[in-house]
């Protein structure tokens, strides 16, 4: 009987031997194919530019980002992670459910189980098994050779569920951050899309304008050596004439080149398989005033940042990982029930109903829920830290693009002086034109003088617009564009036009709007805080407050006074005090100088309210309740 089984069992031993051997066989280095390379090349190049609408006629700004919007591969990237982020979100709420599960098996065996039965008296309790040795001579099986069985069993883990619920939530605001990444690669496309386009419309406009000059200016340079060599023209005149045309045609070539690339770049935001395509020629617009509240600005980018709403949901799953972490220190309850099926045809019942409940308790992980909260309050500090860093970062690019447009447009206005002289110097030029060879030379000169100055205004519009759009892109103003996936091209190009005059009608107060209504303070001082006013004014309104002058419902009264310390070394401590009428108050301590002046006082009470805004609303907040 030994023997037979072990034949029998030779070839599934062989068979697993072999697919050992295959296994280890299959984790050799295999290098990709050249053609599986091209293959994929091919495949990669058709799917990257496949499902356009062709470009049948001249591209203006509005259909250049609607083609950015459709086709732009990293918005396509950004989509897809958006969507990959919800079908999980919707996978983790499966991950609560009770676990029901239908089973069906199969068991057989070559001989009968069974075994002999030995008996013994009371007093042999406690003996070993050598020393029973009274076997009863009959073997009994209660167990078929072959039998069939039957599950379904209905169970559910409290922890389980508990755990999957963090997680369900973590993977909720996983896909929000996802929609803020895609919101932030929309405002930056924009941007991008319409400083491209600004650049490649000029660079198509002034190319024929371009190579006409350089080739006049070619000309006269050979026309200048020439006069030279029979001696019309001094030799020192000659190359001066010559020396001026070199540095224009230069100073054009270099001003051509700035954009030039342009095209390219615009080619590659619209996903364009091609960069042959005309650009509409569109009328320039005046440009929009230049904004002044700089702390409005602010306000409004804290609010609307795609970055710092991503840093908020990064805090509420840093929060709810602790509390995962938490729960999984818990007792545990397991729930089951289910009903069995056995073919067994020794047992009594073969089918029954059978129900369970169990709890357990890892004690040693008890040890480890004060390092779980230490971590997780750590945690919430490093987030703070970072979206607080990345706050100071947003104000900062939400002054620098205020003051880059100022200057902008101070460039763009110095652009078009220069382009209005140069073009007057050339229109003399060219009405004093005679037969006199240097007077044709400085014709030439004058040309190209005004075709750089046309590319210096060109480049300073495109700059300007770029600058606006930049505080557009630091405020983090959204833009309504529709539904664009299902829409065409033409449909999306509407949209894009009617939302981008609208956005530009809303710069900055209506998007500060969707926020809420600002809380207000009403101030009120002594005679020692009457010097910190203005900078407590200001304070307040930077911090998101609006500062009355008459008692309104829900204000907050807050009442400023000022302490000085007496002189020690040419320095004393001022100390402001911030209090809510009758209520609780917050100070804040600094050292000035020995006798301060206006300006020193003022930005001591913008500090003051800097510091303590967060005590400020925290009093709001609980005189609302």
């Amino acid at each position: 009987m030994k023997a037979k089984l072990d034949f029998s069992l030779k070839p599934v031993a062989l068979a697993a031997i072999a697919l050992v051997l295959a296994g280890c066989s299959s984790l050799n280095p295999v290098p990709l194919k050249e053609q599986a390379v091209r293959d994929r090349a091919a495949v990669d190049r058709g799917t990257m530019f496949n499902q356009q609408e062709p470009i049948a006629a001249p591209v203006s700004v509005d259909e250049a980002i609607a083609r950015a919007l459709k086709y732009n591969l990293d918005l396509r990237l950004k989509k897809m992670e958006t969507a990959v982020n919800e079908q999980l979100h919707e996978v983790s709420k499966y991950e609560m459910l009770p676990n029901l599960v239908a089973g069906a098996g199969y068991v057989s065996r070559n001989n009968y189980s069974g075994g002999e039965n030995a008996l013994f008296s009371s007093q042999a309790r406690g003996a070993t098994p050598s020393q029973i040795n009274t076997p009863s001579g009959t073997f009994t099986t209660s167990s078929d050779r072959q039998h069939r069985l039957a599950s379904v069993e209905f169970s559910w883990n409290v922890l389980d569920f508990g755990v999957s619920y963090y997680r369900a939530k973590q993977r909720a605001d996983e896909f929000l951050v996802a929609q803020e990444r895609r919101r932030r690669v929309i405002q930056t496309l924009v941007h991008d899309v319409r400083f491209a386009f600004q650049r490649a419309l000029a660079a198509q406009n002034l190319a024929a304008e371009a190579e006409t000059v350089m080739r006049q200016a070619e000309a006269a340079i050979e026309q200048s050596r020439a006069a030279e060599g029979r001696g019309l023209i001094p030799v020192q005149t000659a190359l001066a004439y010559q020396r001026a045309l070199v540095d224009a045609v230069a100073l054009l070539n270099t001003r051509r080149q700035d954009l030039d690339f342009a095209k390219a770049e615009l080619a590659a935001l619209i996903s364009s398989p091609t960069n042959q395509f005309t650009l509409a020629d569109t009328p320039e617009q005046s440009m929009p005033a230049m904004p002044t509240n700089l702390a409005l600005l602010e306000d409004t980018a804290l609010l609307n940042r795609p970055e710092l709403r991503e840093e908020d949901y990064r805090k509420r799953i840093s929060g709810d990982e602790t509390r995962r972490q938490l729960m999984q220190a818990f007792p545990n309850l397991s729930l089951g029930l289910g009903t069995q099926y056995d073919s067994n045809r020794f047992l009594y019942n073969n089918d029954w109903v059978e129900g369970s409940a169990r709890i357990s308790w890892n004690l040693l992980r008890v040890l480890s829920m004060p390092a779980v909260q230490k971590a997780g309050e750590r945690q919430i500090e490093v987030d703070d830290a970072r979206r607080q860093a990345l706050s100071m970062a947003i104000m900062t690019q939400t002054r620098i693009a205020a003051l880059r447009y100022g200057l902008a447009k101070s460039d763009l206005e110095l652009a078009q002086k220069s382009l209005d002289v140069d073009s007057r110097v050339a229109a003399v030029a060219k009405a004093g034109v005679s037969s006199r060879a240097e007077t044709e030379l400085e014709l030439v000169r004058a040309t190209a003088r005004a075709a750089v100055s046309k590319y210096q205004r060109a480049i300073a519009y495109a700059n300007a617009w770029a600058a606006y759009s930049r505080i557009q892109h630091s405020l983090g103003q959204d833009f309504d564009f529709g539904n664009f996936d299902k829409l065409t091209v033409a449909e999306v190009a509407k949209n894009v036009g009617q939302s981008l005059s609208q956005a530009e009608k809303q710069l900055p107060t209506p998007l500060l709007a969707k926020a809420g209504e600002r809380p207000k303070v009403q101030l009120f001082t002594d005679d020692s805080g009457r010097v910190l006013l203005e900078g407590v004014r200001q304070g307040l309104s930077r911090g998101g407050f609006d500062v009355v002058a008459q008692e309104q419902p829900g204000a907050l009264k807050l009442q400023v006074s000022l302490k000085m310390a007496n002189v020690s070394r040419g320095l004393r401590r001022g100390e402001v005090t911030l209090s809510e009428v009758g209520k609780q108050s917050a100070s804040y301590t600094v050292t000035l100088p020995q006798e301060p002046r206006d300006a020193t006082y003022s930005a001591m009470g913008e500090a003051a309210v800097t510091a303590n805004v967060g005590n400020l609303r925290e009093w709001i907040a609980n005189a609302s309740k």
